[in-house]
């Protein structure tokens, strides 16, 4: 049976919206357990935004492309900024250079971040405008320099964490296949999900108390889900074709929240899709995984200069 074949059989829900954004780019979703909402990002905006169902959104500028935010253990919020990480104080606005893998790049920016179980924060570089594969995957534990896990790479995402196996998902869309591998040693990747494995390209992922996989399909206008066996078994349909970002949100992280964009989208493409660059929703059959947070943070980190 093709994979084609096999897609047509599997069972499909359809996502709700839950905020009708409008982003250029809404990515990076991250439920805060601790301040009882969603952090997400603009990526284009480019700005950060904290929701909840119990008080007002709100919205902050950043002073250039945002790819992710972060938490640590101490409620600290890290942004990953096309000039680097940054501490960001919420209250005041306040933003601290922490570091820049990559200064000899000034072309590459941040994109994609998570943290494992390890409390150690893995995140990507690439090239801000363009398709060349000068981007990297890193993996940084505060205090300690960055390390380089991959090279050559195009646009990193994909990033999941399953602590019961100790193994690390990672997608490049410029290949197009999602890999896993042990968090401990990268270089035994292989293959989890085949190019033609699910529609469109694999962005976000997030991880299922069961060790299922959920991907954001971008520009396919679905997620799937992946069995530990590395087989879609389900399909969330979404009403926007440029999905991105994923997670498990709410104090039981029983809602997977979606994001879109609206780039790379026609004046036509966006009448046929108005809610494109809207956060949406899915209740699955089984809850998230709890989201790891970041050992904590000091302003005096090291350089994150690579290890050689």
């Amino acid at each position: 049976m093709t994979a084609l074949s096999q897609l047509l059989q599997v069972a499909h829900y359809s996502a709700e919206l839950l905020i009708d954004a409008r982003a250029t780019a809404a990515e990076a979703p991250l439920w805060d357990d601790s301040r009882d909402g969603l952090w997400w990002c603009d990526i284009r905006r480019p700005s950060l935004h904290f929701w909840s169902m119990s008080r007002p959104a709100k919205m902050w500028d950043m002073p250039s492309v945002i790819g992710f935010v972060a938490l640590d253990e101490n409620n600290a919020v890290v942004v990953g900024l096309a000039d680097g990480l940054h501490l960001f104080e919420p209250e005041s606005g306040a933003m601290t250079f922490l570091f820049h893998p990559e200064p000899e790049l000034p072309d590459s920016r941040l994109n994609e971040g998570r943290v494992d179980h390890q409390g150690r924060l893995w995140f990507g570089t690439m090239q801000d405008k363009g398709l060349t594969t000068i981007g990297s995957l890193w993996c940084w534990a505060p205090g300690s320099d960055a390390t380089r896990v991959f090279s050559n790479v195009q646009i990193p995402n994909g990033l999941s964490f399953d602590k019961s196996t100790g193994h690390a998902t990672f997608a490049d869309n410029g290949d197009r296949r999602i890999l896993r591998f042990p968090v401990d040693d990268p270089a035994e990747a292989t293959t989890f999900l085949a190019p033609d494995g699910a529609p469109g390209e694999p962005d976000g992922c997030a991880i299922d108390a069961a060790g299922n996989v959920w991907n954001a399909r971008f520009g396919a206008g679905c997620v799937v889900r992946i069995t530990p066996d590395g087989e879609v078994d389900q399909i969330v349909d979404v009403p926007a074709a440029n999905v991105a970002g994923i997670c498990f949100g709410g104090p039981k992280r029983d809602n997977l929240v979606i994001t879109t964009l609206r780039v790379r989208m026609s004046a036509a493409d966006l009448v046929q899709m108005p809610l494109s660059g809207g956060l949406f929703t899915h209740r699955p059959d089984i809850a998230g995984a709890p989201e790891p947070r970041m050992k904590p943070i000091s302003v005096n980190q090291p350089t994150g200069e690579p290890d050689t």
